[in-house]
């Protein structure tokens, strides 16, 4: 800026010195995008400034509420939530320069991690099937690997808990889960089924006799399997049940 100095109406004197003015363009601050994380997980925010530094701002979050005068950009804040949250930056300035302006807020979400709990023990017969039920939680969907001790196999793409499968196995077997994921890893896994798959049961009826007319005959039937027992025989003409009886062999006078 010229000046001109006057002394009694002339101009005239002596002056020095100069006046600078600065125009700032008033500071931004650009906020990193809503994520998700895992219960437990840390994270880091971070912020992009414009204009001229040193900034100062408050970082608020719900009931917090923390002053910080970065002097270089982009910032960083680290944290470790334990709760979903919505956080902005209020009070932006830099230099001579207030009220700055950010690009709103932004959410960090937090989801729990998910746990599985496999059930379903129960005897069978050679080629029968059996229903396994897993229960689930946490967010779905969800990705489940379970083992019967030598294959592995993976059901994606779960979406409601519980959930329900069928399995055939050939021999006595025991299942578990070995991995589990969605979006949260580690996990915790609980549960096993034990599938026992029981030999099929033989019966063997003798008692071949020679009678007289109204004479009893003692009739014998030996199991190979485990009691209780119920069975069926004929005599041609009728057929008789023995239900729920635990003895082997089986003796009866007819």
């Amino acid at each position: 800026f010229p000046v001109t100095i006057f002394s009694g109406g002339r101009p005239g004197g002596g002056f020095s010195g100069t006046a600078s003015i600065i125009v700032q363009t008033p500071p931004t601050a650009t906020l990193s995008s809503a994520q998700t994380l895992c219960q437990g997980d840390s994270t880091t925010l971070s912020i992009q400034l414009s204009g001229s530094g040193p900034w100062s701002f408050f970082y608020s979050s719900g009931s917090t509420n923390q002053f910080h005068a970065p002097t270089s950009s982009p910032y960083f804040i680290h944290i470790r939530p334990t709760a979903s949250f919505t956080w902005n930056l209020t009070q932006l300035t830099s230099g001579a320069c207030r009220n700055g302006t950010t690009n709103g807020a932004q959410t960090v979400t937090l989801v729990p991690r998910p746990a599985a709990q496999l059930s379903g023990s129960s005897n069978l017969c050679p080629g029968d099937s059996a229903r396994l039920t897993l229960a689930l939680s946490g967010n779905a969907p969800w990705h489940v690997t379970y083992s019967d001790g030598s294959t592995s196999s993976t059901l994606s793409g779960i979406t409601a808990s519980p959930f329900s499968f069928w399995v055939r196995p050939s021999l006595s077997t025991t299942y578990s889960l070995t991995h589990l994921s969605n979006v949260c890893t580690p996990t915790t896994l609980t549960g096993t089924a034990v599938l026992q798959v029981i030999t099929p049961p033989t019966a063997i009826l003798t008692g071949h006799q020679t009678l007289c007319t109204g004479q009893p005959a003692l009739l014998t039937i030996s199991f190979t399997a485990n009691p209780p027992y119920q069975i069926s025989y004929t005599d041609g003409t009728a057929t008789f049940t023995l239900s729920n009886f635990n003895v082997n062999p089986y003796r009866d006078w007819e």
